[in-house]
């Protein structure tokens, strides 16, 4: 049985709404409002939606969740996600199997139908671009990171070894001997600290690979 929006007590749904809107039956999980927008982020015309069922927006490892959410609400009208007022990022399912990154609020239509059928209210925003903007950004931030730790292991070596070649100069062969072996152990501080955080920032094991002796000697002029 079909069903309009002004019987739904929500009013007429206007295309150019920059945000999805979609309504859908919590018994049968069937589409029966779809706008412009929730067309462009799933890839449905509004005709072809009004036959999809909507778990069929859900990847799914998250289905089994989904149905018992949507059950729970047909049932007793209310839920966790729809109670909460407020938005919850998920990933949703195109029309061509791509995941979309997408941002989800949830509203109860307070009272069901005269067959005892619950619908709830979803606006969806496509969030590719500001998960892409977030991305950027922590890879500028870690540059920057990795930035600092080269200079500073890059000026420790170099004053290290300036102390070392002066005091070897003026005779001082044992200064110059522990400003070396302070050195060294500096930079193998600073390489450990490296290399953890290159690990925890999700470098596998071998990813790294050290040049051989040979090449090295190759590639040092004469």
């Amino acid at each position: 049985m079909g069903v309009t929006l002004e019987e739904l007590g929500i009013g007429r749904l206007f295309q150019n709404v920059r945000d999805a809107i979609i309504v859908a039956d919590a018994r049968t999980e069937m589409i029966v409002a779809w706008n412009a927008c929730a067309s462009s982020i799933f890839g449905y015309s509004e005709e072809e939606a009004k036959e999809v069922h909507l778990h069929e927006l859900v990847p799914q490892n998250l289905r089994s969740a989904h149905r018992t959410g949507i059950a729970h609400y047909q049932e007793t009208g209310g839920g966790n996600l729809i109670d909460s007022g407020t938005a919850v990022e998920l990933v949703g399912l195109h029309k061509d199997g791509s995941e979309v990154p997408i941002e989800l609020t949830l509203t109860a239509i307070p009272e069901p139908n005269s067959e005892g059928h619950r619908y709830a209210l979803a606006i969806i925003r496509d969030v590719t671009e500001r998960r892409a903007a977030q991305e950027t950004a922590l890879k500028l931030r870690d540059a920057q990171v990795r930035q600092q730790q080269a200079l500073e292991l890059n000026d420790t070596i170099v004053q290290g070894l300036a102390v070392a070649k002066m005091a070897l100069e003026s005779g001082h062969s044992e200064k110059g001997l522990e400003a070396v072996t302070e050195t060294l152990k500096r930079v193998k501080q600073l390489v450990a600290g490296l290399l953890s955080d290159l690990s925890e920032g999700g470098w596998e094991d071998g990813s790294l690979v050290r040049g051989s002796a040979a090449t090295v000697t190759e590639e040092t002029p004469n």
